[in-house]
């Protein structure tokens, strides 16, 4: 198995390779120069990385007219279901109290099941798209990925 780096690398020195103009016995990979970034180790912060995930999602998320319309709809159902049911309760007949109750209870399950599409179809989206794995591959850890994603979840919905 070949990582992605070590593709990039291996391409680097095949075309090195080809172009190789050095004295015949130097090997093309001692003519490339590293930067010198590379020599320092690579500083991830847990913070910055649940950050870069929250505004990955917001981005996503806000960006889609269909997510904003699923972010929408069930705060139409409630407000309907309430408004609804205040009018149903004005009545002292019992059978209006329970049809309020039930208006509010059939709503409020619609309002939740629309909302659950917009959790669940963004990290399949990434899963499809390989994005969860391309972000492993460039360091971001499991946790900030999760603690990220789950953090805009909560204020937002």
């Amino acid at each position: 198995y070949m990582g992605l780096e070590d593709a990039f690398i291996n391409i680097g020195l095949e075309e090195s390779h080809e172009g190789n103009s050095g004295a015949p016995g130097e090997r093309a990979d001692e003519m490339i120069q590293t930067p010198a970034s590379f020599a320092n180790p690579a500083k991830l912060s847990i913070p910055s990385q649940v950050l870069a995930m929250f505004l990955r999602k917001a981005r996503y998320t806000y960006r889609s007219p269909m997510n904003i319309v699923m972010t929408l709809l069930p705060l139409a159902f409630i407000v309907i279901s309430v408004l609804t049911a205040s009018e149903l309760f004005k009545n002292d007949n019992p059978v209006m109290t329970g049809l309020a109750i039930s208006i509010i209870s059939i709503f409020q399950s619609i309002a939740f099941a629309i909302n659950a599409s917009i959790y669940t179809g963004f990290p399949v989206f990434e899963r499809e798209r390989d994005i969860k794995y391309f972000l492993k591959v460039v360091g971001c850890s499991s946790v900030s990925y999760w603690l990220g994603t789950f953090a805009l979840d909560i204020l937002a919905y």
